[in-house]
């Protein structure tokens, strides 16, 4: 691969800050305080940070004792549990990296609506400005990663800058008094500590989206010794600036207020401290930032399938490359999924919305799955190329792993039905990848891979039959 379409430790820690801050940030201070007192929103921060940080150290050490495995995160679910489990991981994460760049696409046509209010209807004025969006940035990624990786660090670069600006604006006017009221909610009824704390989670999981972004691209870094780096820089840098502006906006107005804001809530927050100016600074924040994250994850969602490609988890067609050693098909095919979506967000606004709370969930088994291949490998040390076990590693590892389960069981039922649909999606595709293999007598299924591809079904067909039924809302 050529020195210009690989990405250096300032490019990787770009893509991993513009994947994790992208519009949520600017609505961060309603969606936390919207079932949440200032003690909760503060121990949520806390949990999550150091819940994060084991994650990061994660895929950390996984980075530095496995450089072998760089074809994204999907790789250590199939290093450690086979075939069946890695293709599920790659297919799921893509799902998800698709509807977020959709998402992204679509919150830039509603900040534009502040300036053109005909884009808020949703209508084909939507459907045109995503799709141009969306195209755009298959063009920019067909460039080859080294122009997408340049232009992604100078939207960073103006997207850091703004939000150093609100957050200094916000430092400025709050009223330090206003954060000792009410602390734990019991003036506003909030219900019990835990409770508040739990609500917050999907939102902080989605913050962190994107932590993986390194690892993604971890074939096409300069230097391995970079991507942990880059995960853990980036991730320190993005939860400073998410605690600041949630914690702070107490500050400004109470959790009743801050409930009712509406987003980009930073915009509102930011009028209430400076008027109509604090609005306009927030939204052209708002346009900067996603751009950023639409480049950044634009690199990400044709990622997947590309390295799925080369090692056949996926068609091969998605391993074809162009002259500028861009993933041609695979930003193809991903660029026209996200297509059809768009057409999905003015057909069936409310279930997209619903699909975007259901792909931070379809995230999670990727996450845990990279845990649990760390603690398995941990434990069989000499898989690490250790003299003895690393008692830090097991610990970190195992409960990196619990805090995954913690998210999924945080996400509720609901959700976690639906996504078995989504994955269970996957599964006529894995056949027709696999049918040679399969068809030649090749052991691609274990017993514990055809009994979770059984259960995946039945829990897919209960999950479409309830939502038919209504028993189950999108």
């Amino acid at each position: 691969m050529s020195n210009k379409n690989t990405v250096g430790l300032i490019g990787l820690i770009a893509i991993v800050f513009s994947s994790m801050i992208g519009s949520g940030i600017f609505s961060i201070p309603q969606n936390m305080a919207e079932q949440a007192s200032i003690g909760a929103v503060g121990l949520a921060w806390l949990i999550t940070g150091i819940g994060m940080l084991l994650l990061v150290q994660t895929f950390k050490i996984l980075a530095e004792h496995k450089p072998h495995l760089n074809s994204g995160i999907f790789s250590y679910a199939k290093a450690g549990f086979g075939e069946y489990i890695g293709f599920h991981s790659a297919w799921g994460y893509w799902l998800m990296t698709c509807m977020g760049n959709v998402a992204l696409a679509v919150m830039i046509n509603d900040s534009l609506g502040l300036f053109f209010p005909a884009l808020l209807n949703h209508g084909i004025e939507t459907v045109i400005l995503c799709s141009a969006l969306l195209w755009g940035m298959n063009a920019i990624a067909l460039r080859g990663t080294g122009s997408s990786s340049f232009i992604n660090i100078i939207s960073t670069i103006m997207k850091l800058a703004g939000l150093v600006i609100i957050i200094g604006i916000v430092l400025y006017s709050f009223d330090s008094d206003m954060l000792s009221v009410d602390v734990w909610g019991v003036e506003n009824d909030l219900g019990p500590v835990v409770d508040q704390i739990q609500s917050t989670m999907m939102v902080t999981l989605w913050c962190f989206v994107g932590i993986e972004g390194a690892v993604v691209l971890s074939g096409r870094a300069r230097k391995k010794s970079d991507v942990g780096k880059a995960t853990l820089i980036g991730f320190l840098v993005a939860i400073t600036m998410y605690t600041l502006i949630s914690v702070l906006s107490f500050g400004i107005l109470p959790q009743s207020e801050l409930a009712q804001l509406s987003n980009p809530s930073a915009a509102s927050l930011l009028e209430a401290a400076i008027g109509p100016h604090g609005r306009l600074l927030v939204n052209i924040c708002v346009l900067i930032s996603v751009f950023g994250a639409l480049v950044a994850w634009t690199m990400l969602v044709a990622e997947v399938p590309y390295e799925a490609g080369k090692v056949g988890e996926f068609p091969k067609f998605f391993a074809r490359t162009n002259k500028n050693e861009a993933p041609v098909m695979a930003l193809n095919v991903s660029t026209s999924f996200m297509q059809v979506c768009v057409l999905m967000v003015v057909m069936f606004e409310n279930v997209y919305l619903a699909a975007i709370n259901i792909a931070s969930v379809i995230v999670l088994p990727c996450y845990l799955l990279s845990c649990l291949y760390l603690l398995k490998i941990s434990i069989n040390y000499k898989e690490l190329g250790l003299k003895t076990r690393n008692n830090g590693y097991v610990i970190l590892s195992g409960i990196a792993a619990l805090f995954c389960l913690w998210l999924i069981t945080a996400a509720g039922l609901e959700y976690q039905l639906l996504a078995t649909i989504l994955y269970a999606t996957g599964i006529p595709f894995f056949r027709y990848t696999h049918a040679s293999r399969i068809k030649a007598g090749e052991m691609i299924y274990s017993k514990s891979d055809k009994w979770i591809e059984l259960i995946l079904i039945l829990l897919a067909l209960v999950s479409v039959y309830l939502l038919f039924t209504g028993q189950l809302q999108a």
